[in-house]
């Protein structure tokens, strides 16, 4: 080798020691393999021709510098240095795997991946390495053609991504392993009392809720129930109320949307569909993407399972069907609200099944002393007497005339008693008794999908409303309907006379009668029937056909009775008469 190729070859080592980077490590090795190939294959120009003149020959090796014409992943280097090159192609490799970014969708539930997740990588130092080598090796001839080549037509050294299908299909697998899952059924909860917003349910204090209502006061709920947006509430055409202190002859329901209405009262948790993603075909799409440059959304091959039980089919069995609400307030008294609120308790969450018959007095047991319940007035042979759980027909019929309106059949799903006098606090025919060990009020699911019942007061109010969830009714021909009733009296006979009972100090209820003084214990009352119809609306509120005749109800006649802490002004002699009598004598005139 000459002296001036040993200089050349120093001052190449000199570089090379004084530079950090191994892109430009890799350009200056590349380079000095250049030169001395260089100068072997055309060293005879030095020793053989001194014509060739030292220009001419820097020509041809070029001393590393690119050829004209040249670019690395679209950068063009023509004629740059390697360290010029190296600069500015360094963040390629770079640049290419920030944009590899993949979106791989699973049926529309989608999960991201970057080149970094995937282990991706480039070739871009080999591309590097060849583009500095390209018209530097070879015969002269060669390297000329090389030069003509690239400074007429251009040579372009592309970069490009690679994957490792190994480490690929590790990513793909645990992705696999967190998606895949069974179908699932969409489901609910039915909590009466609501929830709040980490699902938990609401249960009220028993007895602070009932004493709290008892004494007219306001049972205030919790901070944070779930409540349903004023765009998703029912349609205020199924809530109904019916106030006491109207003149049942002439009023009927209006619309009343109780303020606890909007108190979300089921759970829903929608379904899942079940996945099984395909391993070895996402996979081969992936790599497939990587060599064809294509990033972005792919479609992730899987089989996709659906259940039978969607959410929508869920809603549909939890809807609002009837809410009707009655008054108590002309009927106020602490013992009787306490057993008006003990008992909407009591049903608040029953549940009635698909064909299965439900009994209010099953479900509330006996009435007594014993389980908590307070005396307070109720019928009894015509006459109110102080019973303990008095006042629970208030819920009964409430419960009766939401039971109505959700569409059960008053013959074939309703089990159920008038009152034996009229009660002002429900429409005429429309009452419903119940006793202990009496008359009971049962109802049948005629539907195939269960029933929810809730219940709940308004202290202020005082007012008590009941509501029925399940599948909305339908008419053939109609579809979706809404049913209302309404009735009438449609006889009354003559009230009869009043029977007379001398000579008692008390009532049969242990009332105490001063001397001198009369009770009338029982009131002279006619016999009475009403008509009660059926109405179908339209979701509207529009009658779709004429009003339908049901039945009558019948309120027998009853003789009043008065007892009369005194002697019989009618009786021959003094003696005390034993037991009632019918003498149509004038009655006393001091009365409770």
């Amino acid at each position: 080798m000459t002296d001036e190729g040993n200089a050349g070859m120093m001052k190449s080592d000199d570089i090379y020691k004084k530079t950090g980077s191994r892109w430009q490590r890799i350009f200056l090795i590349a380079s000095a393999a250049v030169f001395v190939a260089a100068l072997g294959a055309g060293g005879w120009f030095l020793m053989g021709n001194s014509a060739v003149s030292e220009d001419r020959i820097e020509r041809i090796i070029d001393y590393g510098t690119v050829l004209e014409g040249i670019s690395i992943g679209g950068v063009d280097v023509s004629g740059m240095t390697g360290l010029e090159a190296s600069q500015s192609t360094q963040n390629l490799g770079e640049d290419l795997l920030a944009a590899a970014n993949f979106t791989l969708d699973i049926d529309g539930e989608t999960v991201e991946y970057t080149a970094e997740d995937l282990e991706l990588y480039t070739d871009y130092e080999e591309v590097f390495a060849d583009a500095m080598r390209y018209g530097h090796t070879g015969t002269f001839e060669e390297r000329k053609q090389a030069e003509e080549t690239a400074k007429l037509s251009g040579i372009a050294f592309p970069v490009k991504i690679y994957a490792d299908e190994e480490k690929v299909s590790a990513v793909i697998l645990k992705m696999k392993n967190e998606i895949d899952r069974a179908a699932e059924d969409a489901s609910f909860e039915f909590m009466p009392w609501g929830y709040f917003e980490d699902g938990t349910a609401y249960q009220p204090d028993v007895e602070e809720m009932i004493t709290t209502l008892a004494k007219k006061d306001e049972f205030v709920y919790p901070e944070g129930l779930v409540t349903i947006p004023e765009e998703e509430m029912p349609s205020e055409l199924r809530y109904e109320y019916y106030q006491d202190d109207y003149d049942w002859e002439e009023h009927y329901e209006e619309q009343y949307t109780p303020k606890d209405a909007n108190i979300s009262r089921f759970l829903y948790s929608g379904e899942s569909k079940g996945v099984n993603i395909d391993l070895s075909g996402t996979v081969q799409l992936v790599m497939q993407a990587v060599q064809n440059s294509s990033f972005g959304v792919l479609e992730v091959p899987a089989q996709i399972t659906h259940t039978e039980n969607t959410i929508e089919e869920i809603l549909a069995q939890t809807q609002l069907i009837a809410s009707w609400t009655s008054s108590y307030h002309d009927h106020y008294s602490r013992n009787r609200t306490y057993n008006v609120a003990k008992m909407s308790h009591i049903i608040s969450g029953v549940v009635i099944q698909p064909g299965e018959t439900w009994s209010i007095n099953e479900e509330a047991g006996e009435r007594n002393r014993a389980n908590g319940w307070k005396q307070a007035a109720g019928i009894s042979g015509g006459a109110f007497t102080q019973q303990y759980g008095g006042g629970v027909c208030q819920i009964s019929s409430t419960l009766y005339n939401t039971a109505l309106r959700a569409g059960l059949d008053h013959k074939e799903d309703i089990d159920h008693s008038n009152h034996t006098i009229i009660s002002d606090y429900i429409p005429i025919g429309l009452d419903a008794t119940i006793s202990s060990k009496g008359p009971d009020l049962k109802l049948t699911n005629p539907y195939d999908t269960p029933l929810y019942i809730v219940s709940y007061i308004n202290g202020e109010e005082e007012n008590v409303t009941i509501e029925i969830y399940g599948t909305l009714p339908e008419v053939e021909g109609y579809g979706q309907v809404i049913f209302d009733f309404s009735s009438r009296r449609s006889s009354t006979g003559a009230a009869p006379d009043y029977n007379y009972v001398y000579n008692a100090t008390v009532t049969p209820d242990g009332e105490p009668i001063a001397e001198g003084a009369s009770v009338r214990f029982i009131k002279s009352r006619p016999k009475t029937t009403a008509k009660v119809y059926r109405h179908i609306l339209d979701l509207e509120g529009n009658e779709l056909t004429e009003k339908e005749y049901l039945f009558t109800a019948t309120y027998k006649a009853y003789t009043g009775v008065y007892y009369v802490n005194g002697p019989d002004p009618n009786a021959p002699s003094p003696t005390p008469v034993p037991g009632p009598t019918t003498s149509p004598t004038t009655a006393p005139t001091t009365e409770p």
